[in-house]
């Protein structure tokens, strides 16, 4: 096991650009001439020591040969920067020396020439100029096999069976789509393993010989391509075109062998596809997963592959697929034959995360074996689980959410406890209001356990509902009598003005239905209960970002309510919390609240008109830290809870539906920012099935609720979490994707998943 420090400090260091980076932050880009001897440098860009260009780069050569064997891979030749950037300025044949350093350490992004330890010269600028006579041309040139820019080629065969898309220097990008290209490269390296293990040369001065990336595009019901990137070619495997399983016959052993080092970015999905083509035993082996190393260096437990690169200080080519494909785009690439633009950000995709490889060392063996073992976990894992990823709340950052196998291989101590769901109903307090052989006709306690509802209509049959599942009561001409809706009204009392009525120090709920002369003709007793440890699927939202407002949405029945009695214990374990209690619902019926709340504190409501009331009142004279309040439905409770949270009161609330009919009900979507209609111009206009948008839905203002959490009927262990509101809502508002957590529960084990899904 390794401890905290050896985490942090021990695991890696970052080669060239980022060698500050140890402790976790990135350090100031120094550029490729940290070091050398340059004269006083004033602010000024002044020409006193005007020296020629092919001066400048031999010395530039000698400072590089120098460091030849040291941490630097990279040159930055004139010609480099006219290819990238544009043309030097008018003084192009005499520059100042110090002009000239400062133009080139300006830049994040510099490109590594290395071929057999030798630096590889390009020619100089004054044979490029004609490159960019026109910045259209500019992107449609490529530079040839000696780096000289060429004119505009067409596409060239490598040999009659590959075909090479795309060509950057020393780079080729070679789509797979046809059975004897698939042959052929299955007799080639990397395919074709050799016998050496890759802890003998990883440490080498050639790291990128023994690494290959990875990536998979599709998920284990759709595939869609394989992307694998060497140091001279990015193989793009076209399982649509060809069989999937065939395809990955042939990657397998490259996969399982211990020759080369497997890098992936976010290898969950990857795990999941490759468990259903290959199954257990055909999991790779000898991986290394991007994401646990940034974890390990920036404390996120999600980086994103933008992300990553940014702070690798790699640039990037424009529209590169840096994140995964959405909905429209998956549509897209399953299409044949693929676009070339595609396929190009595709393989610019896989490429920069082998680029990764150039700028990380890991400091020693154990390190390596650590993150390796770590990545073995979450293969193994995410295989299991259908790509899911295994996390954690760290106690001691707060309950912040990372990833379980992170957490066990650096710090197990701080892992907050995974407990089993524990369920308090007392449901016999509630089947004691019914008839003998009412009660005794329920079934065995395993059926009471999942019991939601029991209706008893007048003149009908007695139905409870479990499981989902309509189950009569009693015997086939049993009806509900008078006797029976009067023996239940006399043991709970009266009811109030919402037609609701409870029971002393219990959770239960009991509705009844009237008619016209206002008797009682119908009753609904809804089984209420606490589950302990129901909100631990949720800590990092309760405590890491402990002022974020929190709505529960689901339709009826989905434990709304549930919910937020599990949340309301915890919050009060250390703040004000008080309960805004319509009808006496969420701390049951009495003067006394249910124990299920915890330290929390209970306001009543008279009637619903007086909900929003009693929400102001509350705030103005119990000074509450967080309010509590279930099913926001009315105009004036939505403005009640705007002015709660302008007031820096945190808000715990369930509302019913989700997030796009919240969206689009005029009466509730205040509480998401409102929405209002806007002109706009014909450059902001979007086009919809062939015309355009001049007029647009947007949000008016910021929302009252930071985080909404939906739930549903179905499965109560599947929630959904919107992280940011704000952007979902302009999301659905743009008609486009927005991204959600999917989260899963044991509820055995109290394990935790998690999936990010765009929908």
């Amino acid at each position: 096991m390794i401890d905290n420090a050896s985490a942090t400090n021990g695991f890696l260091s970052v080669q060239g650009t980022f060698a500050g980076a140890i402790q976790g932050l990135p350090s100031s880009h120094p550029g490729p001439f940290e070091g050398v001897q340059t004269p006083e440098a004033s602010d000024d860009d002044g020409d006193e020591e005007n020296i020629s260009l092919n001066q400048v780069e031999q010395m530039f050569l000698e400072h590089i040969a120098q460091q030849k064997n040291g941490s630097i891979r990279y040159a930055v030749l004139p010609t480099l920067y006219a290819k990238r950037w544009g043309p030097f300025p008018k003084t192009r044949h005499k520059l100042g020396f110090h002009k000239f350093l400062k133009m080139l350490k300006s830049f994040r992004s510099m490109e590594t020439y290395l071929e057999k330890g030798e630096l590889m010269v390009r020619r100089r600028l004054h044979s490029s100029r004609k490159v960019h006579r026109s910045p259209r041309r500019r992107h449609r040139l490529e530079p040839d096999d000696n780096g000289i820019p060429a004119k505009r080629r067409r596409l060239n065969y490598q040999s009659p069976q590959k075909k090479v898309v795309h060509t950057k220097p020393s780079v080729d990008i070679i789509l797979v789509d046809t059975y004897e290209v698939l042959n052929q490269i299955s007799q080639e390296a990397p395919f074709q393993v050799e016998g050496r293990t890759y802890t003998q040369s990883i440490f080498g001065d050639h790291l990128q010989k023994d690494i290959v990336a990875v990536d998979c595009i599709g998920d284990p019901d759709n595939m869609y391509l394989i992307l694998i990137a060497t140091e001279q070619t990015v193989f793009i495997l076209d399982c649509v075109a060809l069989d999937a399983n065939r395809v990955y016959m042939i990657v397998r052993d490259m996969l399982r062998s211990q020759s080369e080092l497997k890098l992936f970015h976010d290898v969950h999905n990857a795990a999941a596809i490759f468990a259903k083509l290959g199954g257990m035993d055909g999991q790779p082996q000898a991986t290394l997963d991007i994401q646990l190393v940034m974890e390990a260096m920036t404390g996120r437990h999600h980086a994103g592959l933008g992300e990553t690169l940014e702070y690798f200080g790699i640039e990037p080519e424009p529209k590169c697929l840096l994140s995964n494909p959405t909905t429209k785009e998956n549509a897209i690439l399953a299409t044949r034959p693929i676009r070339q633009e595609k396929i190009r950000q595709l393989g610019d995709k896989v490429r920069l995360i082998l680029e990764i490889a150039t700028k990380l060392v890991l400091t020693s063996r154990t390190a390596l074996t650590a993150f390796v073992r770590m990545t073995d976990a979450r293969i193994q894992g995410a295989a299991k689980s259908g790509g899911f990823q295994h996390i954690a709340f760290d106690t001691y950052n707060s309950h912040k959410l990372a990833s379980y196998e992170f957490l066990e291989e650096s710090r197990s101590w701080s892992i907050a406890p995974q407990r089993p769901l524990v369920v308090s109903s007392d449901i016999e307090s509630l089947l004691w209001l019914l008839q003998h052989d009412l009660r005794n006709s329920i079934g065995t306690p395993s059926e009471t356990d999942i019991l939601s509802d029991i209706v008893m209509d007048k003149g009908r049959r007695a139905v409870c509902w479990i499981n989902g599942k309509r189950v009569y009561l009693g015997g086939e001409n049993r009806i509900v009598n008078d006797d029976d809706m009067n023996q239940v009204v006399a043991m709970v009392g009266n009811f109030g003005d919402d037609n609701r009525a409870g029971m002393d120090k219990q959770l239960h709920r009991i509705s009844a239905v009237r008619n016209r002369k206002a008797e009682i003709v119908g009753l609904t007793l809804r089984v209420g209960r606490h589950i302990e440890g129901n909100a631990d699927i949720i800590r990092d939202l309760l405590y890491h970002d402990a002022s974020a407002s929190i709505l529960f949405m689901g339709e009826p029945g989905s434990g709304k309510t549930t919910v937020i009695r599990a949340v309301t214990q915890q919050l009060a374990e250390n703040s004000n919390v008080c309960i805004v209690d319509t009808s006496n619902e969420i701390a049951g019926d009495g003067d006394i609240p249910h124990p299920c709340v915890g330290h929390a504190r209970r306001m009543m409501v008279p009637s619903l008109d007086q909900q929003s009331d009693v929400m102001i009142e509350c705030v103005q004279n119990h000074t509450p830290a967080v309010l509590v309040i279930d099913e926001i439905g009315r105009p004036t409770e939505v403005e009640a809870a705007r002015t709660c949270k302008h007031r820096g009161v945190r808000l715990i609330a369930s509302a019913h539906g989700d997030l796009r009919g919240l969206v689009k009900n005029p009466n509730l979507r205040g509480l998401v920012g409102e929405v209002k209609q806007v002109t706009v111009g014909d450059a902001e206009a979007k086009k919809k099935n062939g015309k355009l948008q001049k007029i647009r839905s947007q949000r008016a203002g910021p929302s009252t609720f930071d985080i909404i959490v939906e739930l549903g009927r179905e499965n109560p262990n599947h929630w959904r979490i919107i992280l940011n509101v704000g952007q979902a809502v302009d999301a659905i508002l743009d008609g486009t994707p927005y991204q959600v957590q999917r989260r899963i529960r044991d509820p055995e084990s109290g394990a935790v998943r998690l999936k990010y899904e765009n929908i």
